[in-house]
Parts: C-alpha cells; sequence; structure tokens
C-alpha cells in the first residue's frame, strides 16, 4: 500500500489508528481502530453525521472499545490454547 498517495487527512487518520493499535498491543489495525479514529477527528464527517442522525459520539465510542477488548480476549485466549497444545506432552514412565 502506498500511503504516499492517500491525502493528508487520510495518512493522519491511518497513523492515529495505528497508533491506538499499537497501544493496546495489536500488530494490525482493524476497521474500529479506524472507526476510533474517524470518531476523534472533530473537523471530519464521522462526527458530524453522527450529530445529523443524533446518535452520541460516546455510544458509538463504547461500542468500539467493547469489540477491542472482546476481541483482543478472545485473542489471548486463544494464543493461551495454542500454548497449550503446542506444548510438548508429558510423557511418564513408571518401572
Amino acid at each position: 500500500m502506498d500511503i504516499s498517495r492517500f491525502t493528508e487527512r487520510a495518512r493522519t487518520i491511518l497513523q492515529s489508528a495505528q497508533g491506538m493499535a499499537a497501544e493496546q498491543g495489536h500488530q494490525f489495525i482493524t476497521p474500529t481502530h479506524l472507526g476510533l479514529s474517524l470518531l476523534d477527528d472533530d473537523t471530519g464527517l464521522v462526527p458530524r453525521l453522527l450529530g445529523l442522525i443524533n446518535v452520541e459520539g460516546e455510544a458509538v465510542r463504547a461500542a468500539l472499545m467493547a469489540d477491542i477488548s472482546a476481541s483482543s480476549a478472545g485473542r489471548r485466549s486463544l494464543r493461551k490454547k495454542q500454548a497449550i497444545s503446542s506444548s510438548p506432552p508429558t510423557v511418564c514412565c513408571r518401572r
């Protein structure tokens, strides 16, 4: 992806999303990170559109944060399961 072809605003949103992902220990940007970045852009289209349809930005933010938390918890659980299943079996022999 050639980010230099994006507008300055788009690059700023992507950098914000990347920062959020890194702060949360995520290795990649998800649509949720992008949604939060778009929501944080006070002069952008998303906050204005939400205002026009009488949707509270904080309610959307809470839902997006819950999604990130749930997906993070799911990944932690999956990594734990993978670590357990990839552990070598314990071999015990009695004589």
